[in-house]
């Protein structure tokens, strides 16, 4: 499955001075009430296959890894155009800016979001509430 914080795009739209629609990410679950750029401390110095956890709802989950983006995120979804430098210039200088030292597998600071395994059965239901840690 993979996870926005919605917090992390706000702080960007607000960084480069523009509204970036959450949707130009094409995640499954959008995580509310969560500090902004936290989910990069979730993964960084965790080793495959030690999962950090996460619980949504009654489900339980290990945070896999953070979600390197493509060009597909400089493409509206409104419109199919491609209207924003996202992947090459703006995410990357606002992961720097946030002193992100790259994706623990590639470098990468064209990150945003996560993907997380499930580690029992359950179900997810709008409005769950989202816990990290033991």
């Amino acid at each position: 499955m993979s996870f926005l914080n919605l917090a992390t795009v706000k702080e960007l739209s607000k960084w480069c001075g523009q509204e970036i629609d959450p949707q130009r990410f094409r995640m499954n679950v959008w995580v509310e009430d969560m500090p902004s750029g936290a989910e990069l401390n979730y993964i960084q110095g965790h080793k495959l296959p030690h999962y950090y956890p996460m619980q949504v709802g009654n489900l339980r989950l290990g945070i896999d890894k953070l979600a390197q983006r493509c060009k597909a995120i400089d493409q509206s979804p409104a419109t199919g155009q491609y209207d924003l430098e996202l992947h090459q210039r703006i995410l990357p200088e606002f992961l720097k800016s946030k002193s992100y030292a790259g994706s623990p597998k590639k470098g990468s600071h064209s990150i945003m979001g996560w993907y997380a395994l499930p580690a029992s059965a359950g179900t997810l239901y709008q409005d769950n509430p989202v816990w990290f840690g033991e």
